[in-house]
């Protein structure tokens, strides 16, 4: 289903409900979906982070879910089978943008396409008077702190390339003799982690992305799980 996202309205949003389910149809042809650096640590220990570059030349860690495009093999009939919820995924169907007139301006937008909303069924996101609803506030509260770790996570991403650290690879797999290569992703080189100055590497310490760097490294001990996780789905 495509996604339709628009300002949530308190006028015409008004009897929009929240409905409370584990449903994860709308990423189920999604491979790869974006992370922000807070969530490496456990996000490394259930499936490979890597980065990607985006259409304005700059790079986006992300969680690889699945080897091939359109498999996700953490969705089985709508519903997420892994134990971490990468947040761009938790805090569905909200997001939190810029206002395109004014940059320092946010607004809280919704996927209205998605079955999670409805006006029958789930939690109201306002009530009578039109004020916000505790589930409401809580959502908006989730996706205000998931927009601030995209920011700390955008510092990361520049400190990368200015340290030149990303470095494109093809991974390449054996499934069941079906020879398969996921091309041109981005992974820290550990060599030119290695020859960093010592002012670089502090900068990095200073900043807190040394743990991040780190869980990159290990979660990519993953791609084998998710050959084994490919093969077993058949």
């Amino acid at each position: 289903m495509a996604r339709d996202i628009v300002p949530l309205n308190q006028e015409t949003h008004a009897n929009l409900k929240l409905k409370d389910g584990n449903d994860f149809a709308h990423i189920a042809n999604d491979n790869i979906v974006p992370l922000v650096v807070y969530e490496f640590m456990l996000a490394a220990s259930e499936f490979p982070i890597i980065f990607i570059k985006t259409q304005d030349n700059r790079f986006q860690p992300a969680a690889l879910l699945g080897l091939k495009r359109g498999d996700n093999l953490f969705v089985e009939e709508g519903k997420w089978v892994g134990n971490f919820i990468p947040g761009i995924a938790a805090t569905y169907p909200f997001r939190l943008l810029p206002n395109p007139q004014d940059q320092n301006q946010l607004f809280v937008a919704i996927d209205q396409n998605s079955t999670l909303l409805s006006e029958d069924d789930g939690e109201p996101l306002f009530n009578e008077d039109k004020s916000e609803t505790e589930v409401f506030k809580k959502r908006k509260e989730a996706v205000s702190k998931y927009f601030e770790f995209n920011h700390i996570t955008e510092t990361f991403c520049q400190l990368l390339m200015d340290m030149d650290l990303l470095t494109s690879r093809d991974l390449n797999l054996d499934l069941n003799g079906e020879k398969l290569t996921i091309q041109s992703v981005y992974l820290i080189d550990d060599q030119k982690l290695h020859d960093l100055s010592d002012e670089k590497f502090l900068e990095l310490r200073k900043q807190g992305f040394l743990a991040g760097i780190y869980a990159h490294k290990n979660s990519l001990n993953q791609v084998r799980r998710l050959a084994e996780m490919s093969i077993a789905r058949g």
